[in-house]
């Protein structure tokens, strides 16, 4: 009898310890067994759950093939720009030297100003990557020097070359130039002869003389404004294509011109700063 109460006490007080276990602790139990304890001594202690850390998210991979290489076609044609750079401003350097110390230093001062500004971008991009912010600030001072210096070299060569040309092609002779200046030939020849002793032939042939020079002068001036067809056929296509809305000059596309031919041998630092990539 005795026996049998005590199993009975005995299994309810375990359910009551379920009952509970499952009201105040909605967690799954963790039993923790005492050291030198019975195994009705079973304590039940609440403990929260163990929640394993998150998995560290995987870093951002780069896709290689999205990566820019470089382009061996462009930096070829950077280095030819580059070269024909080198080449304007040594030459004009040297055309301002009056002896030929003069000349080689001028010349070596152009040349040496003008690689280094080539190169300087590069390198430029190279320090800003590099996180070298000090040595970045020094590039950028020292390169807008260079490239003024450079600037004014090629827009001595560009505007020096243009004027011959000009020069050149309206000192020509054509068909009214020339007869014209027979004409004027013919006259000089009278008027001298005939001038010996002076009366009204003499003076109807000093008159006739001025309008031959005259009808010369415009003849060569005629020349002249045909010299260089590229900035007047220029500003008659815009007149053309803007339906008489812009009327620009022949000066406006002379200027336009020298700016461009002063600028682009300037930028083959620019194009292999763009065309050349570092390797990954």
């Amino acid at each position: 009898m005795r026996t049998t109460r005590r199993e009975k006490q005995a299994s309810r007080r375990r359910q009551e310890q379920e009952y509970r276990d499952k009201i105040l602790v909605p967690q799954a139990p963790i039993l923790t067994l005492q050291k030198n304890e019975p195994a009705e001594g079973y304590e039940t202690r609440g403990l929260t759950p163990y929640v394993p850390p998150r998995a560290a998210l995987p870093e951002e991979t780069v896709d290689p093939k999205s990566i820019p290489k470089t382009n061996y076609a462009l930096v070829i044609l950077a280095y030819s720009l580059g070269a024909v750079g080198l080449g304007i401003n040594a030459w004009f350097a040297w055309s301002r030297g009056s002896s030929l110390p003069d000349k080689v230093l001028l010349s070596s001062l152009g040349f040496i100003a003008e690689a280094v500004m080539f190169f300087l971008l590069s390198q430029a991009k190279a320090l800003w990557v590099c996180r070298q912010r000090g040595s970045f600030a020094v590039a950028c001072i020292v390169w807008p020097v260079l490239f003024v210096f450079a600037l004014t070299n090629s827009l001595g060569f560009a505007s020096f070359n243009l004027s011959e040309a000009n020069t050149v092609r309206a000192e020509r002779i054509t068909p009214a130039v020339a007869d014209a200046q027979r004409r004027l030939d013919i006259l000089s020849a009278s008027r001298a002869s005939e001038c010996l002793k002076r009366g009204d032939k003499c003076r109807q042939l000093e008159k006739e003389e001025q309008q031959a020079i005259e009808s010369l002068r415009e003849a060569r001036a005629q020349v002249s404004s045909t010299a260089d067809p590229q900035i007047a056929s220029a500003a008659k296509l815009i007149t053309w294509m803007s339906q008489d809305r812009f009327h620009p000059s022949a000066d406006d596309f002379a200027m336009l011109r020298l700016l461009l031919l002063t600028l682009l041998p300037q930028l083959g630092g620019l194009v292999l700063m763009v065309a050349k990539q570092r390797n990954l």
